[in-house]
């Protein structure tokens, strides 16, 4: 069986968490597939080398394009921001992804940045410390 190129299904290894529950939750896999899946990524020489979609892909357990699928679900915004209509999507890293936004109600075009839950005290600093050097104003956190 021929094994797919190193994150083959443009998905990264920090996301294996997120894409284990939403193949789980799609009915793609089940839990003990994914976990199966998980030994087998941690048993590889290298297990940073392969993500835990490509292990489930190697398998035979998911498809690339459902791997892709996932992802782009997974990176879009997970609820609306009251208030702002999000136009595009900026950039993204492994804290946070900022979203090119507009504030409705001043009708201005803003920078909305949405922090994963597990950096929220640190994203809660940075607005502090960049609010108070007047270099530009942070209008809304939201959360993962």
């Amino acid at each position: 069986m021929p094994q797919p190129d190193s994150y083959s299904s443009g998905l990264s290894a920090n996301l294996d968490t997120e894409i284990g529950k939403a193949i789980v939750e799609l009915g793609l896999a089940t839990k003990t597939e994914v976990e199966f899946c998980k030994e087998q990524q941690k048993q590889s020489s290298d297990p940073n080398q392969r993500s835990l979609a490509d292990v489930l892909i190697e398998h035979n357990f998911i498809t690339v394009n459902q791997a892709k699928r996932i992802r782009i679900k997974l990176e879009e915004p997970r609820s609306q921001i009251p208030g702002y209509r999000l136009l595009e999507k900026c950039g993204k890293g492994a804290m946070a992804t900022v979203y090119r936004a507009k504030q409705e109600s001043l009708d201005r075009i803003v920078a909305i940045k949405v922090s994963k839950i597990e950096f929220s005290e640190r994203f809660e600093r940075e607005a502090r410390a960049v609010a108070s050097s007047q270099q530009s104003p942070i209008l809304r956190s939201g959360r993962l």
